[in-house]
């Protein structure tokens, strides 16, 4: 192998191992302590924020429980005045009855009708049984007279019972609103506040994120600097390519492992995204979403969406020889993630979690595939 060839051979590895550091590599920087303090926050003003909706469902079914009783309490009274309306009616009725009867008497001088019976009486069996009639209508208007009198007092107060605990539950009702109203304005505030701490997250795992790249450049710039600084310096003869060649010395490029570091750069810069089974990108995804995606930001387009396909693409790698880019998998070959090195892989992991980084181990992942 030419010397100069060889050196840029070497130039390209360099590159490589740099970025592939750069990535695995934590910070411990301030920034690092604030995200992580932010996290706990962010932590503690979840579960809090949690408590709150418990706190408020329970308002808000006792808020409609008040409203239904209210409503069963509006009910009754409306059906309260019916009666009321209707039994008044039926006291006027009778009333004027009774009116009609004394006027019928007073103008025919006390000889109205019934008087006029009695005369006709032919005998004093049929006086007496005339007699006991009259005195039995009087006494029947006099009773039905009493009787709605007693019934519409007795529906006017129930009316009056009825309104009051409308009132009460009126009172308890708005009071239970204004609980369940105070509730959602705390929880408001607080889920406001958690927003702002995931944001602050959010912007911090981005610096960081671009402050990795950018030591990654900053490295790769050094050491493609001293590569060609030594391809500058080194011999072209023919024998010293000829003695180098029988050396044996030679560093190889895998193919395409300059793509599978670009693929595995771009997964770590969604990390923090949501899993959702079955999503691709861009902004959630589920774990061989993830693979598909990142690779395809590096130009490796077309890749299956599916953990049980992506297994059988490139080539079996050995865990002790994993780099860079290399795709991770369970041992039941439902999960994939991509390796990022130091131990550890990016990956998409289940619902309720979201895009991070995690060691091989804490998954057992236990085979690789290089593609």
């Amino acid at each position: 192998m030419r010397p100069i060839l060889r050196s840029f051979l070497v130039a390209a590895v360099v590159l490589s191992t740099a970025a592939f550091v750069t990535l695995a590599s934590v910070p411990t920087s301030a920034p690092g302590a604030t995200l992580a303090s932010k996290q706990a926050q962010a932590r503690r003003l979840d579960a809090e924020v949690s408590k709150l909706e418990t706190k408020y469902d329970e308002l808000q079914e006792r808020y409609r429980g008040a409203m239904y009783e209210l409503e069963q309490i509006q009910k009754d009274v409306d059906e309260a005045h019916r009666v009321v309306v209707a039994t008044r009616k039926d006291l006027q009725v009778a009333k004027r009855r009774l009116a009609l009867r004394a006027e019928t008497i007073y103008r025919t001088g006390g000889t109205g009708s019934s008087i006029a019976d009695l005369a006709s009486a032919g005998s004093f069996t049929d006086f007496f049984d005339r007699l006991e009639t009259v005195r039995r209508v009087g006494d029947q208007d006099a009773n039905v007279l009493d009787r709605i009198e007693v019934l519409n007092a007795r529906v006017e107060k129930k009316e009056r019972v009825l309104r009051t605990a409308k009132a009460r539950q009126a009172a308890a009702t708005r009071r239970a609103k204004r609980d369940k109203e105070k509730m959602q304005s705390l929880l408001d505030q607080r889920q406001a506040k958690l927003d702002s701490v995931n944001a602050d997250i959010r912007r911090i795992m981005e610096a960081q994120r671009r402050a990795a790249e950018a030591r990654a450049r900053a490295a790769a710039r050094r050491s493609a600097s001293k590569a060609r600084s030594a391809a500058a310096a080194a011999p072209s003869s023919d024998s010293s390519s000829s003695s180098s060649s029988s050396s044996g010395v030679s560093i190889p490029l895998p193919p395409g492992s300059s793509t599978a570091a670009a693929a595995a750069n771009a997964a770590m810069g969604k990390l923090g995204s949501p899993y959702v089974w079955a999503a691709a990108g861009p902004n959630s995804f589920d774990c061989s979403g993830l693979v598909v995606w990142a690779f395809a930001q590096v130009g490796r387009s077309g890749l299956p969406h599916s953990t049980y396909s992506l297994i059988n693409m490139g080539v079996e790698v050995p865990l002790d020889q994993l780099q860079v880019g290399d795709l991770v998998f369970s041992s039941s070959i439902g999960h994939v993630g991509i390796y990022v090195g130091g131990g550890s892989f990016v990956h998409a992991p289940h619902t309720g979690d979201v895009v991070k980084v995690t060691s091989l181990g804490e998954y057992s992942m236990s085979r690789a595939r290089r593609i």
